[in-house]
């Protein structure tokens, strides 16, 4: 029966992309049970948001041969490569479909590797290429915005603090992707910078914008991605609806592959978005109200967990109150979640039932002391089924605010709990 469903969906997908291509301008009815958006590729991330950053590996230019794949500036002491992968999943399926168990392992430090050999048609253009040396005794980084193996013909540029949320010293380049057995060429721009403890950071920044309309009421909806393929752990978001462009987004705002996205009062569908970006396929849905999953407005998914007490816990228990779960981790951040945790059960007792998820008992014992943390806690670890509804994430940090109905009301990052919970706190609700 499954694989009749997924034949079915892709011959309709395959015609409502064969009219879809007619239709340049975006324009849609509110019949239409499948829309194929056309996208602009933006610098920076929009509205949406930064995503994370990673550092960049450095390997001395004549480990494993570099200095004889890449052109290195003869007024370069000390160079160092290093290589930020771009698309993974491509590079793998390349170096399948030639049948080539080489892998391009140097990128990781690996010592035994001879990559002489390794050339634009090996898979080393789905990776960007960064060079670090010393000129004059100044450090400088040099980007192979070009993709073409050389690092003469690109600017050199000095080592400055990363702005997450900048454009303005965003470097534009160029790389390959692979898709279903076709390489493409692809664009984007790259962020690099120092943290505050010297070591040199990178994210690839980009997202893209789908102006539309439906029945003449206009739409946009902007995805980001985290990485040089948009569908990789991709992002989406409406920022424009019947003419009103927003300023912010909530948290709640921002959805992922398989959630819905409200267009006027018709719910439609995150499908896909192609993996350079140019297309984003939403599926009108007819029946959200009957949807259960953690996304606002769905019934919220119902549970039965063991607590840390050894007392069972069940969605039933809440009948007709409000329930907040609170994600805790043990992960850094500025203010502890734990402490997050202690002031909003504290400013909103006797408004809110509480009930904790931490991932690991192990990380959860000494908080409690710590800060004497009251409530029940449930653990993620070894529950596949808080990890499938309401964990999906070792470090996840996001409150579901259960409404008296049954259905998510809203959600959040425990870090922004005042915003959302202000009403909760007010003795007199």
């Amino acid at each position: 029966m499954n694989k009749i469903i997924c034949t079915f969906i892709t011959v309709l997908l395959g015609f409502n992309m064969f009219v879809n291509a007619q239709n340049n301008k975006n324009v849609f009815s509110a019949t239409d049970s499948i829309l194929l958006l056309k996208t602009t590729k933006h610098k920076g991330f929009g509205l949406i948001g930064p995503s994370g950053v990673g550092d960049l590996y450095f390997i001395n230019a004549d480990h494993n041969s570099l200095n004889k794949v890449f052109k290195i500036p003869h007024n370069i002491d000390s160079a160092q490569i290093a290589l930020e992968m771009l698309d993974l999943v491509g590079y793998y399926d390349f170096k399948k479909s030639r049948k080539d168990t080489a892998a391009l392992y140097y990128w990781l430090g690996n010592k035994d590797i001879d990559i002489t050999g390794f050339t634009k048609h090996a898979g080393i253009k789905f990776f960007i290429a960064v060079l670090k040396g010393k000129s004059d005794d100044s450090v400088v980084l040099i980007v192979d915005q070009n993709n073409n193996l050389d690092f003469t013909d690109d600017t050199w540029r000095s080592i400055a603090p990363i702005q997450r949320n900048s454009t303005a010293s965003l470097i534009p380049f160029r790389y390959e992707i692979f898709n279903d057995s076709i390489i493409l060429p692809a664009s984007s721009w790259i962020n690099i910078g120092v943290d505050k403890n010297g070591d040199i950071l990178n994210c690839i920044s980009q997202h893209v914008s789908a102006s539309f309309f439906i029945d003449d009421k206009p739409f946009t909806i902007v995805v980001n991605s985290n990485g040089g393929c948009f569908d990789y752990y991709a992002t989406a978001a409406v920022t424009e609806e019947d003419g009103k462009q927003k300023d912010t987004l909530l948290f709640g705002d921002i959805l992922q592959p398989g959630e819905y996205l409200k267009l006027g009062n018709q719910y439609y569908r995150f499908h896909s978005i192609t993996k350079d970006g140019t297309h984003i396929t939403l599926i009108k849905e007819e029946h959200f109200a009957e949807k259960t999953g953690t996304q606002i407005g769905m019934i919220a998914p119902d549970f039965s967990f063991n607590s840390i007490d050894n007392d069972t816990v069940s969605l039933g228990d809440y009948k007709g109150k409000y329930l907040l779960i609170i994600n805790v981790t043990a992960c850094w951040s500025r203010v502890s979640s734990y402490k997050h945790y202690k002031d909003l059960t504290e400013a909103c007792a006797g408004n809110l039932e509480f009930l904790g998820i931490d991932y690991s008992l192990k990380n959860l014992q000494k908080p409690i002391e710590d800060f004497n943390l009251k409530g029940k806690f449930v653990i993620a670890e070894d529950n596949n089924l808080i990890q499938y509804s309401y964990r999906p994430d070792y470090s996840s940090r996001v409150c579901y605010l259960i409404n008296r109905a049954g259905r998510i009301e809203s959600k959040f990052e425990i870090g922004d709990w005042e915003e959302y919970l202000g009403r909760f706190t007010n003795p007199q609700l």
